[in-house]
């Protein structure tokens, strides 16, 4: 058993205790833990300990902590709004009605529909923890440490192989394709930058050393959905920080603009990032071939409207049009041809919800809010607006991490209404 194995084990036992003794939200942190360093998908432990399902104990540990911690201290927690919990439930519903109903195959369907209800559960859980400020801050670090990790073992160890100029053999769980495992780590990315903007000169040395490897990462996986979808979340970040948090993030840009210019004296780097959008033929034919799967993709939804259960287009219904099995290549489309077009609707409004919950939360009080919750707000926001970039290049909106982000945004409401936790925005984020 290799030394980074027992530091592992020593970690989950550490975290679980803490979960009960400590903070519930602690739990979160195993989960993530275990979902971003999982055994199965590294050396140290891929042929050590066999397939347990160390993700699925992690979120059975947090939430026996949170039943507890909230048995504890009834009046501890903020309640808070609850149309994301309503609106998660009603997917959950509607999920259900359409996999027991109208699915062509149930077992087909039922892996799918499986992790629509995990993920609405661990949705569930995650809502009923977060509600402080502290709580939120825990949250974004594990997620942030979690990738940094996979970071680290890239960048430091030379981790994973290439193939076709693509970051493969490397991933969390659950993810391993390189867009995908892109398009995780480029939602991260904005959570980093708030904890930067807003944290200790610790916090911001301890972002300094990661956010480098989690992006190096993403410029290895060659991603051109993952690009595009960060490029516009730096437009959606500037947009929605104003007043003196904008002056602070400013300067935060001035000194990445400084590191990105040192990294171009590289020309690996350079060369890295320009095969992302080098090959012309390459972009039309995947276009073409995508066009092509839309088509069939929106003939089925014709089809079936209210959906054709989980897998339903790419293990079923698209061999009717289309040579081979495929998926949509789209996320929006993936979620009405599964679960049907008012699937769609609720998934967006479910998100939106989440998204309206930070907008009123951090400018209803305008100048008098202060700079860190308008960070953290845009931060979010960001986010969110990559979840939903990169799932229009691929069949991502159903991935769980956008499951965590609106939790997150409801912990942040819950965390920033209440008039004892703002500071007026003329006053200085933490240096």
């Amino acid at each position: 058993m290799s030394l980074t194995l027992i530091a592992w084990f020593v970690t989950f036992a550490v975290l679980s205790v803490r979960a009960f003794t400590h903070s519930a939200t602690y739990g979160l942190a195993l989960y993530l833990f275990t979902f971003f360093v999982n055994p199965k998908t590294w050396w140290w432990g891929n042929d050590t300990i066999g397939d347990y399902r160390w993700n699925l104990a992690a979120a059975v540990v947090y939430s026996l902590a949170v039943v507890v911690e909230r048995g504890q201290n009834p009046k501890q927690t903020r309640q808070g709004p609850v149309w994301p919990q309503l609106l998660a439930i009603a997917l959950l519903v509607n999920t259900s009605i359409v996999h027991f109903f109208l699915a062509p195959v149930l077992a087909v369907s039922f892996s799918r529909y499986l992790l629509v209800v995990k993920y609405v559960a661990l949705f569930v859980v995650l809502a009923a923890n977060i509600h402080d400020a502290q709580a939120l801050r825990l949250a974004l670090w594990s997620m942030t440490l979690g990738a940094g990790y996979i970071g680290y073992e890239v960048t430091i160890n030379d981790e994973g192989r290439f193939i076709a100029g693509r970051l493969l053999g490397v991933g969390a769980a659950g993810v391993q394709e390189p867009n995908e495992l892109a398009a995780l780590l480029g939602a991260v990315l904005p959570l980093a930058a708030g904890l930067f903007f807003t944290g200790s000169w610790r916090e911001k040395l301890a972002i300094a050393i990661v956010g480098p490897m989690i992006l190096n990462v993403i410029l290895l996986c060659n991603s051109r959905g993952a690009f595009l979808s960060l490029i516009l979340g730096v437009v959606v970040f500037l947009a929605a920080t104003w007043g003196p948090a904008r002056k602070r993030i400013l300067r935060g840009f001035a000194l990445g603009l400084l590191a990105l210019v040192l990294l171009l004296g590289d020309p690996q780097i350079v060369d890295r990032f320009m095969t992302v959008f080098a090959n012309a033929e390459e972009m039309d034919n995947s276009a073409s071939y995508r066009l092509v799967i839309w088509g069939a993709a929106l003939q089925v939804l014709r089809e079936h409207p209210l959906g054709s259960g989980g897998d339903g287009f790419n293990r079923v219904y698209s061999r009717q049009y289309l040579e081979t099995g495929r998926s949509v290549h789209n996320g929006y489309l993936a979620e009405a041809v599964e679960w049907g077009i008012q699937g769609l609707g609720l998934k967006l409004l479910f998100m939106m919800a989440g998204a309206w919950l930070v907008v009123r939360t951090a400018w209803r009080r305008g100048a008098a809010y202060n700079a860190e919750a308008i960070i953290l707000a845009s931060c979010l926001i960001t986010s969110l607006a990559v979840v939903l970039a990169t799932s229009f290049f691929a069949d991502f909106l159903d991935n769980e991490w956008g499951y965590w982000i609106v939790g997150f945004m409801l912990g942040f409401a819950r965390a920033y209404s209440s008039p004892a936790e703002v500071r007026p925005v003329q006053s200085e984020v933490r240096a």
